[in-house]
């Protein structure tokens, strides 16, 4: 039987070679003084959405406009072209209104009116929305999911998109928001596969948008008002709580055992920078229905070191999430 060469990159923790392509090797089943893989087919753990990146509003905009056609097109395939072509990603996240990744700070509908009547997606229409279509177009497995960083400021206990939380007598008009910015997106040839209600619920940032949001009021949030308006709507978008970090998952169990809650959450999504990976295999040992998602970890100050920084991403976003259930990173 012929045996195809494998083609392999090679990155190393001193920078000496980054994404390095090496000479082919072929696989042997002889190897008995090689380095082996053991596969073992009949033990079957979670099926795998995808890799990727987020498409944010400060990327999208670079992409748009800073880049010719020409390489904005070969970024973009590097990215998520297949077959060889490029790194294949096939998961990516967005922003609904602003993030910390953002020109300004704005949501979609800024004017406080309860109807909605001014509600637009026009901002991210600019650059996001086209970016997001490139790169379906050249993957079109790609899968999209939604997080906003805050709700518009005038339904918050602050008035402002910074800091404070959502209050109570607008989670009707909230969930209404959602379902305008999925049909807008859909419009805009955007899907919304999947979706958390709030990016980092427990972290109030005081420079950029962002909203503390408690379990008990996110099961609320979703069983009475988010997951039936979707269902009443017909859309398909799942929902996955929490999108924070590893060191809480009494905070995803919290909204998992509200019953109501329970029936529309697909999953949980996990964030890298407190805690251990180790939570997303207690979450699902408890829920073992429920989907395990990472969704981000992003360097900074804190991990200057890229030594360090690529042998942990290594050992815990790549191998660790995914031995812990992660079907998508």
């Amino acid at each position: 039987m012929a045996q195809t060469p494998v083609r392999h990159w090679v990155t190393t923790g001193d920078q000496s070679r980054l994404l390095s392509e090496q000479t082919p090797f072929v696989l042997r089943r002889d190897g008995r003084d090689a380095p082996g893989i053991v596969v073992t087919p009949d033990d079957r753990k979670q099926s795998m959405v995808g890799f990727g990146a987020s498409i944010t509003d400060a990327s999208a905009y670079l992409i748009q406009t800073r880049l010719t056609p020409a390489a904005r097109d070969a970024l973009l395939r590097t990215l998520f072209g297949r077959d060889g072509e490029g790194l294949g990603f096939s998961f990516t996240r967005v922003t609904v209104g602003a993030s910390d990744f953002s020109l300004d700070h704005y949501s979609l509908a800024d004017a406080p009116d309860p109807t909605l009547a001014g509600f637009s997606t026009r901002r991210m229409e600019e650059h996001v929305f086209p970016t997001v279509r490139a790169a379906m177009a050249i993957n079109p497995d790609l899968k999209v999911m939604a997080s906003p960083w805050s709700a518009p400021g005038w339904m918050k206990t602050t008035g402002s998109l910074i800091q404070g939380t959502l209050k109570p007598e607008h989670y009707t008009t909230y969930a209404d928001y959602w379902l305008r910015y999925i049909r807008s997106a859909a419009d805009n040839g955007v899907p919304t596969d999947y979706l958390s209600i709030q990016n980092e619920p427990d972290f109030e940032p005081d420079s950029y948008p962002g909203m503390r949001w408690p379990a008990t009021q996110r099961a609320v949030f979703i069983g009475r008002h988010l997951g039936p308006a979707l269902a009443q709507a017909g859309i398909d978008a799942r929902i996955l709580d929490w999108d924070h970090n590893w060191d809480q998952p009494q905070q995803p169990l919290g909204v998992l055992a509200d019953d109501t809650a329970r029936r529309y959450v697909s999953g949980v999504a996990w964030h890298c920078y407190a805690g251990d990976v180790a939570a997303q295999d207690q979450v699902r040992r408890v829920h073992p229905d429920k989907d395990v998602f990472f969704t981000e970890c992003s360097g900074g100050d804190w991990a200057a070191d890229f030594g360090d920084s690529f042998g942990w991403t290594m050992k815990t976003l790549i191998i660790g999430s995914t031995r812990n259930w992660g079907a998508a990173s």
